[in-house]
């Protein structure tokens, strides 16, 4: 197809409006249930007060910020997309922000400014008048406008999420999982909440040592939701891929949709996997086994999640037949094995060592 006919069939799928609110309309859609930032969405929240405060000192100044991108629902509600960061700091400097139970947040107190440091500790409500926002300065920030894109429910549904995976502005951006899990809360929240109940398991946790920035990341929910989609897939279907966190962002979308996959088995499977790892070898369960010292070492690796992790869920009936001796010898005996050569190493890409481990894995852990 030509790029012109490309063009004007896409920009049909993608309908929008534009149109400049008050700060005070803002608030109030939001106060009447009529514009969703996804409370779910807060624990995605990583601004410093310093760089909440920038943005009020911007907004007091009159200083323009990007624009908030906003999805029509077909109840009419709208959808923030892109804006969370900004929104919500409006919302919780006017005291208005509310948490997953509808409780109001406690106000933003602010940090000293570079244009206004006497912003420093001001509260929008304070019993101590010297520290509450005045009257004519709350009127003034009320008044203030802000730019909202909407993108309208005639669009194409997926634009949305499409929409919410290309624009991740200003502040601190969210990781490639945390743009997943938003998306995946938009899609079906119910499912968001499986994998992050699965994130808690003691077991899984003790296996996979991460980093806490990583952690702070949501990496573990990256593994869970690897370990959702590969561990019972067709391992041709993945060899011609480049892009693993685009293989994940689009299989979650269309597996973890409602009514596609069933996640009770799949969860029990998870829980079953990493029961008997840690029973196995507990948090040396995915580090490199040194043969020669006859120790594992090093951090945990995610070469030895797809093998083991994955290897195992594979054959879970025969793994558990056999018991936790069995498999932390062959464990053990993996990292030597002839067949695991090429794998590992500084160099292998993703989308050269996924089928390799992935295939080695359910045949190493189907043998005696």
């Amino acid at each position: 197809m030509p790029l012109k006919e490309e063009l004007e069939a896409a920009r049909k799928d993608i309908k929008t409006d534009s149109y400049p609110v008050s700060i005070r309309e803002l608030a109030s859609l939001y106060k009447e249930g009529e514009l969703d930032i996804h409370p779910e969405f807060q624990r995605f929240l990583r601004w410093s007060p310093e760089q909440k405060t920038t943005l009020i000192e911007s907004l007091l100044l009159g200083i323009p910020i990007p624009s908030i991108f906003v999805f029509q629902r077909d109840d009419g509600i709208l959808d923030v997309v892109d804006g969370l960061q900004r929104i919500s700091t409006i919302l919780q400097f006017m005291g208005e922000l509310k948490d997953e139970e509808g409780s109001i947040l406690p106000c933003l107190i602010l940090t000293k400014a570079v244009y206004l440091p006497s912003l420093e500790g001001m509260m929008w409500k304070n019993d101590n008048q010297e520290r509450a926002i005045s009257d004519d300065i709350q009127k003034f920030f009320r008044q203030e406008k802000i730019d909202i894109k909407i993108l309208l429910r005639e669009s194409d549904d997926q634009a949305k999420y499409e929409l919410f995976q290309r624009i991740n502005t200003g502040g601190t951006p969210l990781s490639d999982q945390e743009v997943r899990n938003c998306i995946l809360i938009m899609i079906n929240r119910d499912a968001y909440f499986d994998l992050e109940d699965l994130s808690r398991n003691n077991d899984f946790k003790n296996c996979c040592p991460i980093p806490d920035r990583l952690i702070l990341e949501r990496y573990d929910l990256e593994l869970i939701l690897r370990f959702v989609l590969l561990y019972n897939v067709d391992i041709e279907s993945i060899k011609d891929f480049s892009d693993l966190s685009r293989y994940l962002t689009t299989k979650m979308r269309e597996q973890l949709a409602p009514n596609e996959m069933e996640l009770s088995a799949v969860k029990d499977v998870f829980k079953r996997v990493f029961n008997i790892l840690d029973a196995a070898c507990g948090d040396n369960s995915l580090r490199k086994f040194d043969a020669a010292k006859d120790k594992f070492g090093g951090p945990f690796l995610i070469s030895a999640f797809e093998l083991m992790a994955l290897g195992v869920a594979s054959n879970i009936d025969h793994v558990e037949e056999r018991g936790p001796e069995w498999l932390a010898d062959k464990i053990k005996q993996i990292w030597s094995d002839s067949r695991s050569e090429g794998i590992y190493g500084q160099g292998v890409s993703t989308a050269r060592r996924l089928p390799k481990t992935l295939a080695l894995g359910r045949q190493f852990f189907s043998e005696d």
